[in-house]
């Protein structure tokens, strides 16, 4: 049965006569259910365990009082091997669907607001556990890392043995890329504070209210890891590049607003933390080619 037959039948299961796509993610789509709650339905397959654990982290979230709303789910459920959440719908839109139709300025005020809204996330660490994923893939056990370079050096080459022939064939020396981008490595911290990586920082997740304000961030995920605040710092920078109206005069506006927060230090983050998620992206040729084409042209950039 395709997955679009499925996803059809949940909305049959669900009483929805005519879905409406709210926002999508790499992992998940999310539409209309009731005037209070969303239904997010998976696009692949993921672990039950993980999804309680996520649960655990929304309400854990919840108590840091941050300056927007996380999602919560009310519910699991599953329909042959898709699963889906019933979760509280949360005020906003995703700054993806109003971005293109607003002013100059008010792209400025919403930009600033979007660098400023995931500042707070370096407030919530992990002390006590290792560095690495929040969550494991299907059918794997957590790997409990001892350094954050060691969680990069292992994770960063993990899709090669299925992407390197179409890296391949988009001219990328892919050992050439690997040698480097591991010596680069050595330039981001070994031992940084233990923070809450949201990892997956863009328009699509981000909810934002009439007034330009911050809303809400959504899909913790298996990006999301225990690391290097600066990864959600840079990912809110260099993710702007997947969308065709951002222009280069506003990434370098945001940029330069990293840059007086953070220091040089960001720019190595940007570059750094880009290859990575380059890399775990090259995979997405056939379902996400926005995502593909971001990631190819990182790595070109970045082996000029």
């Amino acid at each position: 049965m395709s997955r679009l037959t499925i996803q059809q039948e949940i909305f049959s299961i669900l009483g929805i006569k005519e879905p409406v796509l709210l926002g999508e993610g790499s992992e998940s789509q999310a539409y209309e259910y009731t005037a209070d709650k969303v239904v997010k339905i998976y696009k692949g397959p993921v672990e039950r365990d993980n999804l309680d654990h996520l649960c655990s982290i929304y309400a854990w979230l919840s108590t840091h009082h941050l300056p927007f709303a996380v999602p919560e789910i009310y519910a699991i459920e599953q329909h042959e091997d898709t699963v889906y959440l019933i979760e509280k719908k949360l005020v906003g839109r995703p700054i993806s669907t109003v971005y293109a139709r607003l002013q100059t300025n008010e792209r400025q005020r919403l930009l600033s607001n979007y660098l400023k809204a995931v500042r707070h996330l370096q407030g919530v660490t992990l002390p006590t556990q290792p560095y690495g994923s929040i969550f494991h893939a299907p059918g794997q056990s957590p790997v409990p890392y001892q350094s954050w370079r060691q969680f990069l050096r292992e994770t960063a080459p993990l899709k090669l043995p299925q992407t390197q022939d179409d890296l391949r064939q988009e001219g990328i020396d892919v050992a050439r890329l690997l040698e480097t981008f591991l010596q680069d490595i050595e330039n981001v911290p070994d031992t940084p504070e233990k923070n809450f990586v949201h990892g997956d920082y863009f328009f699509g997740n981000v909810l934002v209210d009439d007034k330009l304000k911050i809303s809400a961030v959504l899909d913790v995920s298996w990006w999301s890891v225990v690391g290097d605040h600066l990864m959600d710092i840079a990912g809110a920078v260099m993710f702007l590049d997947l969308y065709e109206y951002v222009t280069p005069q506003e990434i370098t506006s945001l940029t330069r607003q990293a840059l007086a927060l953070y220091g040089p230090e960001i720019l190595t983050a940007i570059r750094v933390y880009g290859v990575y998620y380059s890399l775990l992206l090259s995979d997405c040729k056939l379902f996400d080619p926005a995502a593909y084409s971001w990631s190819i042209k990182r790595l070109r950039e970045y082996m000029q």
